[in-house]
């Protein structure tokens, strides 16, 4: 494999599990169309010029994802699977929209009503810019 190769491989897995866990903490047991959305709510942040330019830097950029700051277990298991899943086909085929921010139904943050709801799935509401 070519040095090239590698690179673009390695980091896609990087991507792909940063994508996976993000997927996986937020949207955990909420239906699919809902999984879908925390992914592609992350990669139109990875778009948008005001974020971070990596999966893994918008996942990790502080106080964005709570579950970051609790040190989460390991993931393993049926729904991180499916989680990994959806990471890998959100990567090939996103096609970035306006959603940027979403929250539980269980919390008001106070940005909530600077932001244009979009949607709800599941127990998550998703707003854009």
């Amino acid at each position: 494999m070519s040095p090239t190769l590698a690179l673009v491989v390695m980091l896609s897995m990087t991507d792909i599990g940063c994508l996976a866990r993000n997927i996986y903490h937020e949207a955990r047991g909420e239906p699919f169309a809902g999984m879908i959305a925390v992914g592609e709510v992350t990669l139109n942040r990875v778009a948008d010029p005001r974020y971070p330019d990596t999966v893994c830097d918008v996942v990790y950029q502080p106080h964005q994802f709570s579950w970051t700051a609790h040190h989460p277990r390991p993931v393993y298991g049926p729904s991180y699977l499916q989680a990994f899943g959806i990471a890998s086909d959100l990567l090939r085929y996103h096609t970035p929209s306006l959603d940027l921010y979403f929250h539980t139904i269980d919390v008001q943050p106070s940005w909530a009503s600077k932001r244009t709801r979009t949607r709800r799935i599941g127990r998550h509401i998703f707003y854009r810019r």
